[in-house]
């Protein structure tokens, strides 16, 4: 049974919203592994969700520039990609979230072209609320971007590509070194 998204009421927290949405992550996590992440960037919510239902998505990854409402209107739990702004005080990162709308926040501001950015203002909002972390990451680095930001989650494309090229193939090597150096990161 499914408990997202929470109670009406919610939506007024950003910090506890987003912990309910990681509540939720768990326990689907619980029914299944691995689920299904759709992502797309800038594409109308109708295509979507046609898309989601035909194949079956657990979840959507919003990208681009959508805005928040659109997290609404998505079928789906929603991942909402958001650009961290570079130095920012922990307030005025979390401010730029909206509660009652996406399942989870993915701080990348390089939008799936691997660019690492300033892990400043993921410390701040990843000390408030759970995040998922994305840009830049590789297998050399996953390991200290965990320990300094503790996110959620972290989300790697080009990162574990063969040569670094984009659109490449990804390389298993990459993707079980990755997979192995984010677990073994020791969070203190």
């Amino acid at each position: 049974e499914a408990h997202w998204p929470p109670a009406e009421g919610a939506e007024n927290d950003v910090v506890a919203w987003f912990r309910r949405g990681a509540e939720e992550l768990e326990t689907m996590l619980a029914r299944k592994r691995p689920l299904a992440v759709g992502v797309f960037e800038d594409q109308p919510v109708e295509e979507i969700n046609a898309i989601a239902e035909q194949c079956g998505l657990d979840l959507i990854q919003l990208s681009g520039h959508e805005p928040w409402s659109d997290c609404r209107l998505v079928n789906r739990p929603v991942i909402k990609t958001v650009e961290p702004l570079a130095d920012a005080a922990a307030t005025a990162a979390i401010d730029g979230l909206e509660a009652g709308s996406a399942i989870a926040c993915l701080l990348d501001v390089s939008r799936g072209q691997g660019v690492a950015f300033d892990r400043g203002a993921a410390v701040s909002v990843a000390a408030q609320a759970p995040v998922w972390l994305a840009g830049g990451l590789t297998p050399e680095n996953v390991s200290d971007a965990v320990r300094e930001v503790r996110p959620w989650a972290v989300d790697v494309s080009s990162g574990v590509e063969t040569d670094g090229a984009k659109d490449a193939a990804k390389d298993a090597a990459k993707i079980a070194a990755f997979v192995m150096a984010a677990k073994g990161a020791v969070v203190r």
